[in-house]
């Protein structure tokens, strides 16, 4: 499957062109998001602390590629990378899925700022150095297949730690550091994501803080005093699930080590689970919190058992209830447990979110006491979820729903989570569209009483953000205004109240008719917790009064997009195309190609900077077996907008491809099969290897019932020797012996006669500089004497040139204007496909200068990857049409004295995948000789092959051009290619 990478935003915004009504404004800015997808692209990104980064084949959600990540004895291994921007006072996402072994232990992200320094003239300056700030992952969920996504919000600071303390951040510059947080592991790492956290999201999608599902991912827990062990089966629905057998005392697991609670925050916690021994039966799971690692500034511990000077406990005891608020025991069956949780509920934090431990006890009663010594029990789909704010604000539940806040039982531990004062009574209508009437009694003294006539729920909130409030409300008489109002806590301890008002500056006025209202506010700067409440006429009545309120709704105001719908369709060869508009002047958006396994965990195949209002996908091959949609955020008159995400389709039919390369002593070839009249059918995959007059010389075949096939895909592998030429590749319905598709062909399809010529495209590491330079050499030049007498070689290979100047750019020496920097009589495509004969052979070797000179502007040498690959695909078929047999030989790797890391991997990425989706043979010198350099060394490669008079890290010497005609020689020998029988061996020896 094909996917894009666009790691830094930074590097795309030159895209931006300005057409009517929605984007290209140049104020704003998306350079503060980054999403890493580690298919194509790897560029500027390097191994930290002592970790190994390799990309492979394969990734999440579909996708065909991730980063391998093994770390050494350093907990800190990961990689670093530069180039992203992150404004103080602004708040990201940091996400990231991952595939281990086990849990890892503290993922997390550290960013390196400059911080401002006083110079011998007392002005700031930027520091030489740099100080952090660290953001720990401390949110997963189980997404399948393996995989887990650990993720975090985080509101960047306008202070860095450095060595002298803190300094404040000199510019929004900054570089990253994933670190994987455990030693001596190896894992996966796709979907790297660090964004501006958009409306939506602060409302929906982060509220899910944990969920484990135990899919068959062998997660470390850890025990307290408790063995665990992961069951494949047996769960709920039969799936995973954990194991628990105490070892003494009240025994249970660790689920987490590292959340975030948010203070004025509810929060739902459930899970199944079941007694597995008879001693389980009749006792009680409980869930606890742990906050007794808050420490003050003296490094004392702020908690204590008798003490809460943060007005939340040290200690948390979640009773566990069923459906309908019954607190239930253990039986052998399969049971849900939930617990509505809030941290504090009648009094202020002082904190803005309190870092937690969360674990389960097991208990003999109601009072939270006795043992669970010689139980086991089963659990599954554990969750830790933060419900929307207000909590009940639609009163679906009963007014008085309890919030727990630290026990086991009813009392005084557990409080209502809407509270009303005690001049108020609250009654609930139960309706299709349940509300509460809220009744003030009359107050005798005429002034106004917030406190006991009202009601009001203590709130998470965060400062300084823009809010909108809704919510619906009516009175039998008129005249009456209802108050809303938002108190916070100042730093003396006092209170700051803020009334919210319409647009105009008046309260809302209360009908005897149900209406809507919308106010619109600014939070106060004070952090911590909040108190939502709502009083008539400021609590001044001087009679009774009711009125009814429902659907409450506190939430960041945010712009919107307009979508336009996806039309097309979800079919391989076909075009779906989506897009959005806004009412807005001033507009940037992202648009990502998302692909998914389930329809529910989505990985970005393809992204970039909107230039027009819609964006178009065409299917592949590679898609087949997936979900696939849009998603477009982005920034409309300055502020961010929600998501909008687009209906997703499933990809239905087959595709066949030969996914080995050159170098391997054997041909694979993989199918993706999805076809709904395939089931109860048994199919078949053949590979046969044939020789010069097309003599079958092997043949494997693979053969299995169609329902069984994991994930739809089969692969089959045939041995290959220097005598093959060709190899196809056959799938049938097994019984009847049907194509499902075309048969696939490696290789020639005729013989090769001579005389013959083979063509070379390529740049200036391909090019005959004859006595221009003396240090440069192009490989092109060795390639003279590499065939038999017959073969002609015609090195058409240009300086400076891409494969988008090759096919595209004009040449005119007397213009030095030209987009084009050099220009010699060497051939163009054109030429070469008027030249050539039928037969002839041409290597296309570019790629180097479609990266190093793309600078996401319009297009000049470099071009992105989506260009780069429908250049490529020009040259396969166009060179078919003229009777050329293609060949891609991938650039060359950029070795420096330094360089440890293949930046133009990429590339050469994308020339392996079209290579195979069109069977092309593809000869990966890129990998070749990076792995003969690396095992060499760095440096000693780079003195030893490169060009010291250019020390760009990518120009060879003469012993570089010999390495390289070797390297191509040497798997052109171990291809298919026809062309490998007129090789002169005598020459080589």
């Amino acid at each position: 499957m094909k996917k894009y990478v666009c790691s830094i935003l930074t590097a795309l915004l030159m895209l931006i062109a300005v057409f009517p009504c929605v984007f290209g404004v140049d104020s704003l800015d998306l350079s503060d998001s980054m999403h890493l997808t580690f298919e194509l692209d790897q560029e500027d990104i390097k191994a930290s602390y002592g970790a190994s980064l390799t990309k492979i084949s394969g990734g999440f959600g579909g996708s065909s590629g991730s980063l391998s990540i093994t770390n050494g004895t350093d907990e800190k291994g990961g990689f670093f990378k530069n180039g992203l921007r992150l404004y103080s006072g602004r708040e990201y996402l940091f996400s990231v899925n991952v595939k281990s072994e086990e849990l890892l232990g503290n993922p997390r992200v550290t960013l390196f700022f400059h911080y401002e320094e006083e110079n011998e003239n007392g002005e700031i300056t930027s520091s030489s150095g740099t100080g952090y700030q660290s953001v720990r992952l401390v949110n997963r969920e189980n997404v399948g297949n393996g995989w887990v996504r650990y993720f975090n919000t985080y509101t960047v600071a306008e202070t860095c730690t450095t060595g002298n303390g803190q300094a404040k951040i000199y510019s929004p510059d900054c570089s990253i550091d994933f670190r994987g947080g455990s030693a001596n592991v190896s894992f996966l790492a796709d979907d790297f994501i660090v964004e501006p956290v958009y409306p939506a999201e602060m409302v929906h999608e982060n509220n899910l803080l944990l969920h484990e599902s135990f899919d068959g991912t062998a997660v470390a827990l850890k025990g307290m005093g408790a063995a665990m062990s992961l069951q494949e089966a047996g769960g709920m629905d039969d799936s995973g699930c954990i194991s628990v057998v105490p070892s003494n005392g009240n025994g249970g697991v660790m689920l987490n080590s590292a959340l975030s609670i948010i203070p004025g925050a509810v929060y739902k916690i459930s899970w199944f689970a079941k007694a597995s021994n008879e001693s389980a039966v009749g006792k009680y799971l409980a869930g606890y919190f742990d906050f007794s690692g808050i420490k003050n500034e003296d490094g004392t511990t702020v908690f204590s058992a008798n003490q809460n000077s943060s007005y939340v406990r040290n200690y948390s005891k979640l009773a566990m209830s069923d459906a309908h608020g019954t607190v239930t025991a253990l039986t052998k069956d399969w049971q849900y447990y939930e617990c509505i949780y809030k941290p504090n509920n009648w009094l202020y934090s002082v904190y803005s979110e309190l870092p937690a431990t969360f674990y389960t006890r097991i208990f003999d009663d109601l009072s939270g006491q006795g043992s669970g010594t010689d139980c086991s029990f089963l659990l599954d789909e554990i969750k830790i979820e933060k419900l929307d704010t207000p909590f009940n604000g639609n009163f679906s539940f009963p007014f008085e729903t309890k919030g727990l806040w630290n026990g086991f039982q009813t009392g005084s531990n557990v409080s209502d989570t809407w509270l009303k004062g005690e001049n108020t009574q609250v009654s609930a209508v139960t309706a299709d569209n349940p509300y509460i009437t809220v009744i003030q009694s009359a107050n005798s003294s005429n002034e106004n009483d917030l406190e006991t006539r009202g009601i009001r729920q203590y709130i998470s909130r965060t400062a300084g953000k823009n809010y909108i409030l809704s919510f619906r409300a009516r009175a039998q008489e008129a005249g009456h205004t209802l108050v809303p109002y938002i108190k916070t806590l100042n730093a003396d301890g006092t209170e700051h109240s803020l009334q919210l008002t319409n647009a105009d500056g008046s309260l809302p006025a209360l009908s005897d008719t149900w209406q809507v209202f919308k106010l619109k506010f600014t939070e106060s700067a004070n952090i911590g917790s909040g108190m939502l409440g709502f009083s008539a006429d400021s609590g001044a009545n001087t009679s009774d009064f009711a009125f009814d309120i429902d659907d409450i709704i506190l939430k960041p105001i945010s712009p919107e997009f307009t979508e336009i719908p996806l039309t097309g369709s979800f079919e391989v060869g076909k075009t779906i195309t989506a897009g959005v508009t806004t009412e807005g002047t001033n507009s940037k958006v992202r648009y990502k190609v998302m692909s998914s396994l389930d329809n529910v965990h989505f990985s970005c195949i393809s992204q970039g900077l909107m230039t027009q209002n819609t964006i178009s996908h065409t299917i592949t091959t590679g898609n087949v077996g997936t979900y696939i949609r849009f998603e477009f955020a982005g920034i409309v008159d300055g502020s961010f907008a929600p998501k909008v995400v687009t209906e997703s389709g499933y990809i239905s039919g087959a595709s066949l491809k030969f996914t080995s390369t050159s170098g391997d002593s054997f041909v694979q070839a993989e199918a993706a099969l999805h076809q709904n009249q395939c089931v109860g059918k048994r199919i078949k995959l053949i590979a046969a290897a044939y020789g010069k007059d097309r003599e079958l010389l092997n043949i494997s075949e693979f053969c299995a019932l169609y329902d069984t096939l994991t994930d739809g895909k089969l692969t089959v592998r045939v041995e290959k020797n220097t005598e093959t030429v060709m190899v196809k590749a056959f799938l049938w319905i097994d019984e009847t012996l049907e194509p499902i598709v075309h048969a696939k062909v490696l290789g020639g399809t005729e013989n090769a006669v001579l005389p013959l010529k083979v063509y070379l495209i390529g740049d200036s590491i391909c090019y005959d500089y004859g006595t221009e330079v003396t240090q440069r050499v192009g490989w092109g030049t060795k390639f003279d004497d590499s065939f038999v007498s017959g073969v002609t070689v015609d090195n058409c290979a240009v300086r400076g040139e891409s494969s988008l100047t090759y096919l595209y750019a004009e040449r005119n020496p007397a213009d030095e204007s030209a987009t084009h920097r050099w220009w010699h009589p060497n051939k163009k495509w054109d030429e070469i496909l008027t030249d050539s004969t039928p037969g002839d052979y041409c290597l296309i070797s570019l790629g180097t200068n479609d990266k190093n000179y793309y600078t996401g502007g319009n297009f000049t040498i470099g071009c992105s990857k989506e260009q780069y690959r429908k250049n490529l695909e020009r040259f396969i078929n166009e060179g078919r049409e003229a009777g050329l047999n293609i060949l891609f030989v991938t650039p060359i790797p950029a070795i420096g004295v330094a360089t440890t890391f293949n930046s133009i991997s990429d590339y050469a990425g994308v020339m392996i995948e079209v290579a195979n989706e069109n069977n092309v043979t593809v000869l990966d010198l890129n990998k070749k000789m990076y792995d003969y350099c690396m095992e060499m060394g760095a440096e000693t490669a780079f003195n030893t092959y490169y060009c010291y008079e250019m020390n760009d890290s990518i120009h060879i010497n003469d012993e570089g051009a010999k390495l390289v005609n070797s390297f191509i020689l040497e798997m052109l020998e171990a291809s298919v290619s026809p062309l490998k029988q007129f090789i002169n061996r005598e020459e080589q020896k």
